[in-house]
């Protein structure tokens, strides 16, 4: 009676625990090769695409930027961003990301928490992700730029292109307390059930 009492109970919890949700606003990206730029979110990422970021053979550009910039914020906390990007590269092409996180809980008074700066050389590293672990904080915001590049080999029949398609924002959020007590209530139900 007891152990199906707990089962109840531990059900009961995990039911009504409310999913914690990143939210996202005061989104700008700007840049020569943003044109045409969409996204998609959901309650921990956000994706963005990019159709026309294109550098190299093939294309009125050898160089261009997409600048982005955002805020996120979760009532339960922040305390990783991974970023990813996929595309495609060949030859001497290249993509550099660059940027900043910023504890926006004073939107007066923003404290850089985190920063990041990497390249992707070789198709080979494609898709790339990148963790930046930050300090717990319930809004945050996020500005970078990424630079592609394709400069010309000296070797004309050479194809040297750096095209992204995406870059994806994956938020890491504190566990929320009804989350964590119904993990407790469930595991003492189990160890319970095994006596």
């Amino acid at each position: 009676m007891i152990r199906k009492s707990l089962l109840a109970l531990a059900g009961a919890c995990a039911l009504t625990m409310s999913a914690s949700a990143v939210t996202y606003s005061q989104l700008s990206v700007d840049g020569q090769l943003a044109d045409g730029w969409s996204l998609v979110f959901s309650p921990i990422d956000l994706t963005l695409f990019y159709p026309e970021a294109f550098a190299g053979d093939l294309s009125p550009t050898r160089q261009g930027d997409i600048d982005v910039k955002f805020v996120a914020s979760d009532p339960s906390g922040i305390t990783m961003v991974s970023l990813t990007w996929m595309g495609a590269l060949e030859g001497l092409g290249s993509f550099h990301m660059r940027g900043t996180i910023e504890d926006f809980t004073d939107s007066n008074n923003p404290i850089q928490i985190g920063a990041f700066d990497f390249s992707v050389l070789d198709h080979s590293e494609l898709p790339s992700t990148r963790h930046v672990a930050i300090a717990p904080t319930t809004v945050i915001r996020i500005t970078h730029a990424i630079t592609l590049s394709a400069p010309d080999q000296t070797d004309p029949s050479g194809l040297d292109i750096a095209a992204l398609t995406l870059t994806d924002h994956t938020f890491q959020v504190v566990p929320e307390p009804a989350s964590i007590i119904g993990l407790a209530l469930g595991a003492a139900a189990l160890i319970r059930r095994r006596r």
